[in-house]
């Protein structure tokens, strides 16, 4: 279930890059193992949720999503969709570029658009048009995906962030651990580490993270050390430094 962008869908729209755009309904069991873990991508993602009994792990931050929620990660920022059920899942899933002076991009980064993107009814309705123009595949319509592309940024940026989940009693403890391991984690290199630093117990630490996030803490530490390795390994950097 690893979803990567097509690069025979790459579309040069401008000063953006379309490079690829799918929906998908399947059914998912809560427990499949081949459901992906947190992961980043050298480009945007926009996430749209039609049905399912999700969440969705964005950085730090848990959000409880409902049907026309979207969820925009920008390049290299950590995300996961959490099943909380076995059900059906329908989605749509954008991925994009951007150069990084364009006009696009200083807006984004302005406004501080990532994560959680709810809009209100007839943006939703509208949402849904844009995204189900770009999926299109039929030859020549090349003008109408830039437009439905443009609609889909203009719609996501006038819509409204929204906040965290906080549905679970020790969801605040565990909010504070991630960011514990999102600021130490080059120098955590164990389960038991984030446990005493978190004056908890090493099961209970696993509870917590599996209730909430579908990863043992294990599994969470590794993916943010690889995110962040090939975060320096894209930047020319060298991942000892």
């Amino acid at each position: 279930m690893n979803h990567q962008p097509d690069p025979r869908e790459r579309l040069e729209t401008g000063e953006a890059v379309f490079l690829d755009c799918f929906r998908r309904s399947l059914y998912i069991r809560a427990d499949d193992p081949r459901i992906e873990g947190a992961h980043l991508h050298a480009c945007y993602e926009i996430y749209v949720n039609v049905t399912g009994d999700v969440s969705f792990l964005h950085g730090q931050t848990v959000y409880r999503i409902r049907p026309g929620d979207a969820i925009l990660s920008r390049p290299g920022e950590f995300h996961h969709c959490i099943y909380h059920s076995s059900g059906d899942h329908d989605h749509y899933c954008v991925w994009f570029t951007l150069p990084e002076n364009c006009a696009a991009t200083r807006r984004l980064e302005r406004e501080g658009v990532s994560g959680l993107i709810r809009l209100g009814s007839e943006d939703t309705a509208a949402l849904f048009e844009a995204l189900e123009g770009l999926c299109r595949h039929r030859e020549n319509e090349d003008l109408e995906k830039i437009a439905c592309f443009y609609r889909l940024l203009s719609l996501l940026l006038r819509g409204e962030a929204s906040h965290a989940l906080r549905a679970t009693s020790n969801a605040g403890a565990l909010d504070g651990v991630l960011d514990y391991i999102h600021t130490h984690y080059r120098e955590l290199y164990t389960v038991e580490q984030i446990a005493e630093a978190a004056h908890v117990s090493v099961p209970t630490l696993n509870r917590w993270f599996r209730e909430r996030l579908q990863l043992s803490p294990y599994r969470y530490l590794t993916a943010k050390k690889l995110a962040a390795a090939e975060l320096l390994l894209r930047n020319g950097e060298s991942v000892t430094a």
